[in-house]
């Protein structure tokens, strides 16, 4: 209920900024769109260092230096690292990146289909902010790793 009623506010909002223009509401909601999925690429890309660091630091001189207990700590650090890595990846494809045309929802009133396009956009939108926060973690994971090997210098 609650999400329905935030749904019709945010498109009366939308109808009113652009004075009932549809071309102008598919404008607005195709931006939109195209940001969420700019941000997702950047959180994809993101990822894809994170995991190159970590492979880096499992396989660099540094490893063998220190003992073997507190290595093998930083190992499951850095592999929790890398889980979450990989979940936020499969998170950004399947959810925020995965294709469906907002064309493919046939309805004569705009409004039914702003406020379907508002609720896929949100869909995603959760999606992306359950990624970032598995990103989010698997730095603190990374960085403990990091901080144990380097303290055993």
């Amino acid at each position: 209920m609650r999400a329905a009623r935030r749904l019709a506010e945010e498109y009366e909002q939308l109808t009113e900024l652009h004075h009932e223009d549809d071309a102008a509401i598919r404008r607005e909601l195709d931006q939109q769109f195209a940001t969420l999925h700019g941000r997702a690429q950047l959180l994809l890309g993101i990822c894809g260092v994170l995991l190159t660091a970590s492979v880096l630091i499992t396989t660099g001189r540094i490893i063998g230096r220190g003992s073997y207990e507190l290595e093998r700590v930083a190992g499951w650090f850095l592999a929790a690292a890398g889980v979450c890595d990989i979940t936020s990846t499969a998170i950004c494809v399947g959810g925020v990146l995965h294709i469906r045309w907002l064309t493919q929802d046939h309805s004569d009133d705009i409004r039914t289909w702003t406020m379907r396009a508002i609720a896929h956009r949100d869909r995603k939108t959760r999606a992306y902010h359950v990624a970032l926060g598995a990103v989010m973690l698997s730095m603190v994971f990374y960085q403990v790793a990091v901080l144990i090997i380097v303290l055993q210098l």
